[in-house]
């Protein structure tokens, strides 16, 4: 069981983020399952907005402009708002088969609560597109809290494809799946603003 206290940081030498020192950070704001909402229609003002915050928040994930155009105009995406501190998507969705993680949150903390979020949407996506499996690819070496995040929340490593992660690094791209059989919670539900 997660103890709500524990706190991957990626701003932390270490894997768990435990503020141990002098120097206090303001607590990471909570995220509850009644923050959880799925964004359905966005103004152009608003995908300009999440689009500058996922640009700001510099940890190794798809580029700002892959990210808007699977946020404005791409109907295999889905995202889910946390709140005000980030949020969950999946991109590249194969209903009854496949679709790819993906999670930002705006101060970089991965507290225990979020994880518990982060698995209440796949758990929902599980369900809503009758998947069979979900992947997540991970840069190695340069976002191993992420990697970390996706193995809490029970994803499996599958692979890695060697000097995959871009034309100007020699990074290997770790491969992380999990299938729907594997999900190591209940599934959830969570509302949609709607009333579906």
């Amino acid at each position: 069981m997660d103890n709500g206290q524990d706190v991957l940081d990626v701003h932390s030498s270490g894997t768990n983020g435990s503020d141990s020192g002098a120097s206090a950070k303001p607590e990471p704001v909570k995220v509850r399952p009644e923050d959880l909402v799925p964004i359905t229609k966005l103004t152009l003002e608003q995908i300009a907005e999440l689009a500058e915050r996922f640009k700001e928040t510099d940890v190794p994930r798809m580029s700002p402009h892959d990210f808007m155009m699977h946020l404005s105009s791409r109907p295999d995406s889905w995202f889910v708002k946390a709140g005000e501190v980030g949020v969950i998507f999946l991109t590249e969705i194969v209903p009854h088969f496949d679709a790819n993680f993906h999670a930002v949150f705006w101060d970089k903390r991965l507290t225990a609560d979020r994880r518990e979020a982060i698995k209440t949407v796949l758990g929902t996506a599980f369900e809503w597109f009758d998947l069979r499996r979900i992947s997540a690819i991970v840069p190695s070496h340069h976002n191993l809290l992420f990697e970390v995040l996706t193995k809490k929340v029970g994803f499996k490593h599958e692979g890695r494809v060697r000097q995959g992660w871009s034309k100007d690094s020699e990074d290997d791209i770790l491969l992380l799946g999990m299938l729907k059989e594997e999900m190591p919670w209940p599934w959830l539900k969570i509302k949609t603003t709607s009333g579906e």
